[in-house]
């Protein structure tokens, strides 16, 4: 089992959008300078809701991933906001390739490791036998220039605890 965000592939745009391997986000630079991602229906997408020509909309960013059984744990991997402006979140999503069984999976997202979420009610909670959640209510959105982002697994499945988890956030600058 291993913990990471997903890498990504810096490509070239020349007109083939191509999807990356599985497991990797390919991004490229578009023509106002905002990083794109490749979609798996050959458009494409912001990564980050910033860019040089201000914020394009929401954007997702390089989601949290656990390949294998999920466990409890504290969120260690930092994904930063350098993009010299702040982030609003505006939804977390979590998803597994493998549902729980027994009681659900419920995420935790971190802004210099203080929860977003007033609630564990707020936070997004994969149902047992169920494979995704999303929460749009946050106690703070905000992520200032210079913050970080850590995702916590609160809980997991009691019987099975699922597997493959992937916690994408959506941002808008």
């Amino acid at each position: 089992m291993s913990r990471h965000l997903a890498p990504l592939i810096l490509a070239h745009l020349d007109g083939d959008l191509a999807p990356p391997p599985e497991g990797h986000i390919a991004v490229y630079p578009g023509p106002d300078g905002v990083l794109l991602s490749a979609r798996s229906d050959g458009t494409s997408a912001p990564v980050s809701g910033a860019g040089p020509q201000g914020p394009p909309g929401p954007g997702v960013l390089p989601p949290y991933v656990i390949d294998g059984p999920v466990t409890v744990s504290t969120g260690t991997y930092r994904l930063y906001n350098d993009t010299g402006r702040p982030w609003t979140i505006t939804a977390v999503r979590a998803t597994v390739v493998a549902p729980p069984t027994g009681s659900g999976i419920s995420v935790d997202v971190n802004v210099d490791g203080a929860s977003i979420f007033a609630a564990e009610a707020d936070q997004p909670t994969i149902p047992d036998g169920g494979t995704t959640a999303k929460s749009t209510t946050f106690a703070t959105a905000a992520v200032p220039d210079g913050a970080h982002l850590t995702v916590d697994v609160d809980t997991i499945g009691t019987t099975t605890p699922g597997a493959k988890l992937s916690v994408q956030v959506t941002v808008t600058a």
